[in-house]
């Protein structure tokens, strides 16, 4: 069931881990993002998908706010070349185990 949810929705999903390296992309985030989930399995996030300095520092500052607090809230943009800017609404939340432990 989950991956049916995870692989159809509409939305993008990425899990990351709490080093902000990618851990599964969901297919929305993989179209949005043209690139194939097994070429960023491992990948840190940040570093190889944004290009915006400015971006960047807002998405690694509210990655570790997540797993300080458990959720975040973020706007990014992000320029693709040749075609229209996306502007990114993102909800950022730890997946976490029966036991609690944060594992995404």
């Amino acid at each position: 069931l989950f991956t049916g949810l995870f692989n159809n929705s509409s939305q993008m999903i990425i899990l990351l881990d709490e080093m902000g390296k990618v851990q599964k992309m969901n297919l929305q985030s993989q179209k949005v993002f043209k690139i194939d989930e097994n070429k960023t399995i491992g990948l840190d996030f940040v570093q190889s998908i944004f290009h915006s300095s400015a971006e960047k520092d807002k998405l690694v500052s509210s990655i570790l706010e997540t797993w300080k607090k458990g959720k975040t809230k973020l706007f990014l943009t992000y320029p693709q070349v040749g075609e229209k800017t996306l502007f990114l609404d993102c909800d950022l939340s730890i997946v976490k185990d029966s036991r609690g432990k944060g594992l995404y």
